[in-house]
């Protein structure tokens, strides 16, 4: 009996694995996906640099709003900004700028947030803009120009442990590239060598305003 009870064991084994196998799996809700990683960005700054337009160099300061999207590390921002052009002396015109753009950023580099309820980003940014001078003794000028800069912003993390309620505050600060073309006077230019040089050419219509850029943000 005991050798036909050692001989049985194994075959009841197999049958139960087998019956086991045989029976349908009970179906499993599936796992419920994770809040995508998009949020509303708003935020609001100042502007100071210098502003190039043709042969008039001045000061440009002033505001900046911006209202975007984030998509993970992209953000999709619309800005607008409003400038006034000063100088230091009464030789040039003075006016002011407003601008119209949309600037794409890229988050380079991010720490925090998770395990501290604050948290830091590098990013670089670049876009398409239109530029409107209007001049206080009259004249406007509308141009087109590409911005190209990098900042750093700082974060309060407000309910980092749900998504779908996360919420962040903080400030930024950031530089500026805003490159555009004076415009054509319409008459050939001389070529000439205004320092040393081995080939004279016209004046550059290249105009270069380089900005400080600084404020609070608010995402949700």
């Amino acid at each position: 009996m005991r050798h036909r009870l050692i001989i049985a064991s194994p075959l009841v084994l197999v049958a139960v694995a087998s019956a086991a196998h045989a029976i349908p799996a009970i179906a499993r809700g599936a796992k419920a996906e994770e809040p995508a990683d998009r949020s509303t960005e708003i935020a609001v700054g100042m502007l100071i640099g210098g502003a190039d337009v043709g042969p008039v160099t001045g000061t440009g300061f002033g505001v900046q709003l911006m209202l975007g999207r984030r998509f993970g590390d992209w953000t999709l921002f619309g800005e607008l900004d409003y400038l006034g052009i000063s100088h230091k002396n009464d030789a040039e015109p003075k006016g002011s700028q407003t601008r119209g753009a949309l600037i794409g950023r890229y988050n380079l580099m991010s720490f925090g947030g998770d395990k501290v309820p604050i948290m830091g980003t590098f990013w670089l940014e670049g876009g398409l803009g239109v530029q409107r001078f209007a001049w206080d003794a009259g004249g406007v000028l509308t141009r087109p120009d590409a911005a190209l800069g990098f900042g750093f912003s700082w974060s309060g993390v407000i309910d980092r442990h749900k998504p779908e309620k996360r919420k962040t505050i903080g400030w930024f600060i950031g530089v500026r590239l805003h490159y555009s073309q004076a415009p054509s006077t319409g008459e050939p230019q001389t070529p000439m060598c205004a320092g040393p040089c081995d080939h004279a050419t016209g004046p550059s219509r290249n105009d270069v305003a380089v900005m400080a850029d600084f404020g609070l943000h608010w995402g949700h």
